[in-house]
């Protein structure tokens, strides 16, 4: 009774008619309501649209930046009212918003004098967010308690009872702050470079996650091995040991499925990492039974998740030369309804892909009448570079797939004085841009496509003039890292024999 009077006399019905939420029948001013439906329908471009739509052709800056801000403030405190149990998808979703809501109520009535009642909330709290291992919170909760048992409401056992538990608990919040400055640390290596170099930096970053690895081992935390395990796997990833990157995804999934009440992410992305190992140790039945335990993850359309997981489906169907699945993946994603509101940096690379299925239909490895699936459009060279604007303007990057796609479709369209135009371009692009040692495979490739013309259309001499380049080539193999793959679409080795095919 205590709790609720002293609640109660806090929220007054003043103080209540203060609150403004978003209901069904809520009275927002005309601007506002134009601002909500219009963000909520997807009516607005960007700011300048909604400001323009809202005020006419010469809108105030300052008054869509303070309507901006009110709708803001309003949608933070409809937050505060939804059911997080009806939307949450797992336990652990439902114990976190649970018990971030309590606690930022808990908060407010300790800084309104409530001192004993917010300490009841924490308690309660606690007990869920150490289950949770919702470790940064449980850490500021148990500082409270240390504080308002030791000094405002002293007692002993709880005092003492709550000082062992804040001890335990940062030494966890230290091993997860370990854990993820490894992981960061380790995957900007990764994401940012377009081949990886097992340097002493890399090697003195993977000591001190081999330390880590063995110090978490009996420690039961979700979020501390996770950033563990995946540290682990990029400095494998980086030193090119396949074996060490497939052992850590094994010992990964196997604790994550011991954790039911927790999100997926882990079973998810341990499978995705285990089976893009085995693609690059080219053990293709391994990689698409884990890659397709992925797919039938129910993963939210258009999400980076779900593009990821099918750029990789889709690479395994063209190792294995199943093309025709390649086609169906490729049309199922492109014609979905969500791939138009992807962001076109990551639709791009999708639009490459389909390039390469076109080349594979002129050349008769895909027939589009045996799949049940809607038919992808006609290609046109033409639209497709106006398609790729981001990848055409990356010079060492997307741009390389680019200059071959338009080689192999002049060629495959028997567009002979084009192919010559074309080839004198790809020298200068060649040698400007494909130096480096890390471009050589791409360089490489080129070189032979270079010898198609110089060889007469004639496969033997093409076969004999391209020699040198497709052993060197062969000497260098990809290292299926996601850069490499990006690029090479159909591996260039694979590739060579489809264009020669064609002769």
């Amino acid at each position: 009774m205590d709790t609720l009077q002293s609640l109660i006399k806090l929220l007054s019905k003043q103080k209540l008619k203060q609150i403004e939420i978003i209901t069904e029948d809520v009275k927002l001013s005309p601007k506002t309501k134009m601002l909500y439906e219009g963000i909520r329908d997807n009516l607005f471009e960007n700011d300048n649209d909604a400001a323009e739509k809202i005020y006419g052709p010469n809108p105030s800056k300052s008054g869509y930046k303070k309507l901006k801000y009110r709708l803001t403030q309003r949608l933070i405190n409809t937050l505060f009212f939804i059911d997080v149990q009806a939307y949450s998808k797992s336990e652990y979703q439902k114990a976190l918003n649970r018990s971030l809501k309590n606690w930022a109520g808990a908060k407010i009535l300790q800084d309104k004098g409530l001192a004993k009642l917010s300490t009841e909330l924490y308690e309660q709290i606690l007990k869920s967010s150490l289950k949770y291992d919702i470790v940064e919170l449980s850490l500021l909760i148990l500082k409270d308690l240390k504080y308002y048992f030791g000094i405002l409401a002293y007692n002993k056992y709880k005092y003492e009872k709550y000082v062992n538990q804040y001890i335990e608990v940062k030494h966890l919040y230290n091993l997860k702050e370990k854990a993820e400055d490894l992981f960061v640390r380790l995957g900007q290596l990764v994401t940012n470079s377009k081949s990886y170099i097992y340097d002493e930096k890399v090697k003195a970053l993977e000591f001190e996650t081999e330390v880590l690895l063995k110090e978490v081992n009996n420690v039961d935390s979700f979020y501390i091995r996770h950033y563990t395990y995946n540290a682990a796997y990029f400095a494998y990833l980086i030193k090119g040991d396949i074996d060490a990157q497939i052992d850590i995804c094994k010992k990964a999934i196997s604790y994550f499925l011991e954790k039911p009440s927790f999100k997926k992410i882990g079973i998810f992305a341990f499978r995705q990492k285990a089976g893009i190992s085995y693609l690059a140790k080219k053990d293709y039945q391994k990689s698409y039974e884990y890659l397709t335990e992925c797919m039938n993850f129910n993963l939210i359309e258009g999400s980076l998740s779900w593009m990821y997981v099918r750029n990789y489906y889709f690479q395994l169907h063209i190792l294995r030369k199943d093309y025709q699945s390649a086609y169906k993946l490729i049309s199922e994603t492109i014609n979905s309804k969500s791939f138009n509101k992807i962001n076109e940096k990551y639709r791009e690379p999708w639009h490459l892909k389909e390039a390469f299925i076109h080349f594979l239909i002129k050349t008769g490895k895909i027939d589009p009448d045996k799949s049940n699936v809607k038919k992808l459009r006609p290609f046109r060279l033409g639209r497709f570079m106006n398609e790729v604007p981001v990848f055409t303007k990356d010079k060492r990057g997307l741009n390389i797939t680019i200059n071959i796609i338009q080689m192999i479709f002049l060629i495959v369209e028997d567009r002979f004085d084009e192919v010559l135009d074309k080839l004198s371009s790809l020298r200068q692009y060649n040698f400007r841009y494909l130096k480096r040692p890390e471009y050589a495979r791409s360089s490489n490739f080129i070189k032979m496509l270079i010898k198609i013309p110089e060889g007469n259309y004639n496969p033997k001499e093409i076969r004999a003039k391209a020699s040198k380049y497709h052993k060197a080539l062969l000497e260098n193999p990809s290292d299926y890292s996601e850069h490499a793959l990006s690029i090479e679409i159909i591996p260039y080795e694979q590739l060579w024999e489809e264009i020669m095919s064609i002769f």
